[in-house]
């Protein structure tokens, strides 16, 4: 993540940065990142399922309500500057397989853009009809394995390629033949088969994602979060409004060569 970011905190593995930061950690450290985080005023509740509001009402009072608020996190972080020069960054060692990734800046979660992208690469790698799949695995046989994909909390995120190279494959081979298949999906455009075809996915992972208690109340806390409690109720019309036009601009304007990070992992000799 270090290659992809050289400002905001994602750059940062959760756990820690390093060996070396984790093993310095002491417990005084730990107790401030909890009472600094941990308490109501950083936390969302949400409760899903039968019950009689007032009698829930009560319940919340009596668990949480002597925790003191806390101060709010306000989320403020530094932001990458554009990135519009190419990183690499080659790793040897010994690997079940050569493989590559390449992570382009995305936009923030709740842009226009994000659900554009977030349709742009399910196009590109979701299912055995897709690009990345019937091209350059099944087709030119260039890869064992290939995907595509958006990271996404709140600030701008990555969309990332990885793939994992077929033994005798160059990564420049590899790296052409990615380069070709996103050219051509913006000047070839979207057919209205393909279209429809992933707008119904979409659609019927939503209503799916609905089902069950449990998956209702995390669809509502992540809602809240990201500022609009009623999200979850309409953030499929989201997609609905796309148009293919918006989609092709995505893949033009954010996948472009100069502005990814590459990163190789190979078996060295």
């Amino acid at each position: 993540m270090d290659l992809a970011y050289t400002q905001h905190p994602y750059k940062w593995p959760v756990i820690g940065k390093n060996s070396e930061q984790i093993a310095s950690l002491q417990y005084q450290d730990a107790s401030d990142f909890y009472h600094q985080y941990y308490h109501p005023s950083n936390a969302v509740l949400v409760v899903s399922g039968n019950f009689v509001k007032s009698q829930l009402e009560d319940l919340v009072e009596k668990h949480f309500g002597k925790i003191a608020a806390g101060t709010p996190n306000r989320n403020q972080y530094l932001q990458e500057p554009n990135q519009n020069t190419k990183r690499e960054k080659i790793v040897q060692g010994q690997f079940p397989e050569d493989a590559l990734y390449i992570a382009w800046p995305s936009s923030a979660r709740n842009s226009t853009d994000f659900y554009a992208l977030d349709m742009a690469t399910d196009i590109l790698s979701d299912g055995k009809s897709s690009l990345l799949y019937s091209e350059l695995k099944k087709k030119k046989m260039l890869f064992s394995g290939i995907d595509c994909y958006l990271t996404a909390t709140t600030d701008p995120g990555l969309i990332i390629l990885e793939g994992k190279l077929r033994e005798g494959i160059q990564r420049e081979q590899a790296l052409l033949e990615i380069r070709n298949l996103l050219d051509k999906f913006v000047s070839d455009g979207i057919s209205e088969h393909t279209w429809e075809k992933y707008i119904n996915k979409n659609e019927s992972a939503y209503y799916f994602s609905q089902l069950g208690v449990i998956n209702q109340a995390l669809n509502y806390s992540y809602s809240e979060w990201l500022g609009d409690p009623d999200l979850v109720m309409h953030e499929f019309e989201k997609y609905r409004s796309l148009s293919k036009e918006q989609v092709i601009a995505s893949v033009r304007d954010y996948l472009g060569e100069d502005q990814g990070s590459y990163l190789f992992l190979e078996n060295g000799n």
